[in-house]
């Protein structure tokens, strides 16, 4: 299955169309089936803001597809990742 068939849009929160949210459930076959990572996108007057990359860049190509409207405003577009550790520095 293709990342882009394991991702979802879910809801906006309490219908609030700013949020968007972005699901990506872990295969079947590995060691984390069934469990899965969100991605919020939240859009500001000023700014797009993506709140964690879910799990690849593939991943992430499918939500800029779906956010890349709304830079088209001249809005910043912030990215944060509040878990992920790609690397150690070494201090």
């Amino acid at each position: 299955m293709a990342p882009s068939e394991q991702i979802i849009s879910l809801p906006a929160l309490q219908d609030d169309t700013r949020i968007r949210i972005f699901r990506r459930t872990f295969p079947p076959m590995e060691e984390f089936a069934d469990m899965h990572v969100d991605a919020y996108v939240i859009v500001t007057e000023r700014s797009v803001v993506i709140c964690d990359t879910l799990l690849s860049p593939a991943d992430m190509a499918f939500v800029m597809q779906h956010t890349r409207p709304d830079l088209t405003t001249g809005r910043q577009l912030l990215v944060l990742n509040s878990h992920a550790e790609i690397g150690r520095a070494h201090v």
